[in-house]
């Protein structure tokens, strides 16, 4: 395989988490089972809320997730 440098593979990666993300959320949707994700998961108060979390982390121009938990602390 190919030598990919690793800010290109860590986006590529993102993008493959991503795109992954939206057909799980168009699945539950399809399937009628968006009312099952609006309940509270004891972390969030909707189920949602990760897999918004998971898209809004995925996105490198959006510089909200950095804020979250103590990964940038270590």
């Amino acid at each position: 395989m190919k030598k990919i440098k690793k800010k290109k593979q860590y986006k590529h990666r993102l993008k493959c988490i991503e795109e992954d993300v939206k057909v799980i959320a168009n699945f539950i949707e399809r399937n009628h089972l968006a009312d099952e994700f609006k309940k509270t998961t004891g972390l969030a108060d909707e189920a949602w809320h990760h897999i918004s979390n998971i898209e809004i982390a995925c996105d490198l121009e959006d510089e909200s997730s950095l804020g979250w938990g103590n990964l940038l602390e270590k």
